[in-house]
């Protein structure tokens, strides 16, 4: 008998958007102090990094940088196809240090599917150290995270095997979560006001998922380590609006290899002890390659506060495609 486990729905998740929270490489440098412009500041479009010639008309009216503290609050929602939505909320608190940063934050998120003899009904509760920067048009980002994964009900079959049942998790109550990430890519200048962003990233992330054992067998339910890699190759496209060039609106299209999408567990021999898998047991792990689609938007509301939003869709997952919206509230200081 063996269980699949829906590591791209949870751990896998999990790790991705911790990595969202703490690596949006082009977001920060937009928000970084520019490189001086050889002709004065009047003169020239200022981008991340790099000073442009303008276009006689559409010199950019400065707005000076309201302090190097920054805070932010967001949550998002991420539906799965004709399955649960699972939903995140995270806030965090940034320093600029020259045209570096470094970024403490925390995140919650949910992820309730249930399926056939699945377990990944969990919570996790992660906190984030991040840091990074841009050199002329060269960004780079990392992370590390650290947290708690809560496993919440599993579906089984009933002693008789005839009818699925509900239950609490036995065994073990949760597993910790460990996750890194490192990011880095180049701004590449299209025009006065449009951006071409080419980023490579991976992402590691480690927890224990629970087996789930089928009713009536008076056994409980145990757990394996597993690991995750996730690698990720994107390309953005962004144009700056306004003539403060404080606003933007982009799309972005990646390709994401997993390790680890799914992992199946085969039991032979009963289990030694709580939470220990028995003889015969082992974990196979699925490899998956998938795409995905994103539209980016952040609006400065005024000097101090803008609104950022971001709506993602995935194709070929192999666990189910999702679609996941956030919107989030930038406080700077």
């Amino acid at each position: 008998m063996r269980w699949s486990i829906d590591n791209g729905g949870a751990i896998g998740r999990a790790a991705l958007l911790a990595a969202g929270m703490a690596m949006p490489g082009q977001a920060r440098a937009q928000e970084a102090p520019a490189a001086p412009c050889p002709q004065g500041m009047a003169q020239c479009v200022v981008v991340p990094g790099v000073a442009i010639a303008p276009v006689p008309g559409e010199e950019p009216v400065i707005v000076s940088a309201p302090g190097p503290w920054s805070m932010a609050v967001s949550g998002g929602v991420a539906p799965r196809d004709g399955g649960p939505t699972g939903s995140y909320e995270a806030g965090e608190l940034r320093r600029q240090i020259g045209n570096a940063y470094v970024q403490a934050g925390a995140m919650h998120y949910d992820s309730p599917t249930l399926s056939n003899a699945v377990s990944v009904a969990s919570t996790f509760t992660l906190g984030t150290l991040a840091g990074g920067g841009h050199l002329g048009n060269w960004i780079v980002d990392g992370y590390v995270s650290y947290g708690w994964q809560t496993f919440g009900q599993v579906r089984v079959e009933n002693a008789a095997g005839t009818a699925l049942v509900t239950r609490a998790a036995s065994g073990p109550s949760g597993s910790p979560y460990y996750g890194a990430g490192l990011s880095g890519g180049r701004i590449v200048p299209v025009g006065q006001r449009w951006f071409v962003t080419p980023t490579a990233s991976v992402v590691y992330a480690w927890g224990r998922w629970l087996h789930p054992l089928d009713g009536g067998t008076g056994e409980q339910d145990f757990v394996t380590g597993e690991t995750t890699w996730t690698g990720t190759a994107r390309l953005r496209v962004d144009r700056l609006m306004g003539r403060a060039r404080r606003s933007y609106l982009g799309l972005s299209i990646a390709g994401v290899l997993s390790t680890n999408a799914s992992s199946f567990a085969g039991v032979g021999g009963g289990v030694l002890g709580p939470g220990v898998p028995g003889g015969g047991a082992a974990t196979l792990h699925l490899h998956d390659p998938w795409v995905e689609m994103a539209a980016h938007g952040s609006m400065a509301l005024t000097r101090r506060l803008r609104v950022e939003a971001t709506v993602a869709r995935t194709e070929g997952l192999v666990t189910g495609d999702t679609t996941t919206v956030n919107l989030g509230l930038r406080r700077q200081f």
